[in-house]
Parts: C-alpha cells; sequence; structure tokens
C-alpha cells in the first residue's frame, strides 16, 4: 500500500523537474495519493482507484520509455549525455515494474477490501 505513496512522490518529483509542465504527471500523484489514503483505510473505492492509478502508470512509463528510446537521436538538452538517457531509461523501467508489482498485489489481496 505504501507503494502508491512511493510511485506518487516519483511522479510529483518528475513533475517536478520538468517545471511542473507534466501536469498528467501532477494528476496521476494525486490520484495516487488519494489511492492510498483508501487503501489505508480499507475501502473499495481505494482499491478500484489504485487499480486504475497502476493501468495509468505502466502506460505513461510504457509511453515514455518508448519515446525515449525512439527519439534518443535527438537528445534534449535536459539530457546531453548516454548516461543521462540510460539512468532515465533504468528508472523508468523501475517505474513501470513497481506498478505492475502493485498491481498484481491489488489483485491478490483484493478480497480484504469488502
Amino acid at each position: 500500500m505504501a507503494c502508491y505513496a512511493l510511485l506518487s512522490v516519483f511522479d510529483l518529483g518528475f513533475a517536478a523537474t520538468s517545471g511542473f509542465r507534466l501536469i498528467y504527471l501532477v494528476l496521476l500523484a494525486v490520484l495516487g495519493l488519494l489511492a492510498t489514503y483508501g487503501l489505508f483505510i480499507l475501502k473499495r473505492w481505494g482499491l478500484w482507484l489504485a487499480v486504475a492509478v497502476s493501468i495509468l502508470g505502466i502506460t505513461v512509463g510504457i509511453a515514455t520509455l518508448y519515446a525515449s528510446v525512439m527519439f534518443s537521436g535527438e537528445v534534449p538538452a535536459a539530457f546531453t549525455t548516454s548516461g543521462d538517457l540510460a539512468l532515465l531509461n533504468t528508472t523508468l523501467i523501475g517505474y513501470i515494474a513497481l506498478n505492475i508489482i502493485a498491481l498484481l498485489y491489488l489483485c491478490v489481496k483484493r478480497k480484504i477490501f469488502s
């Protein structure tokens, strides 16, 4: 359950590095924090919100990773070295994996939320 709080902090951190121009990450972080609250108080809406946040997080992570790999020849000024790009890709893979693990955990423990 704390995994969603961690993912929300990651979303806010990544949005902050972009100067909060990535509004969808801020929205995803807020929804993730609401899902974390719902999960901690064992509400059914928290479960469904967390599932939706996980699916959205996986989608955003895969789309960002795809764009990073496909457009690596056109490296933005923020990522001037290949090491920075590799770090971004590694972080995105971890983000996607953490979302998948959290989603699978919710599927296994869904009977708690009645």
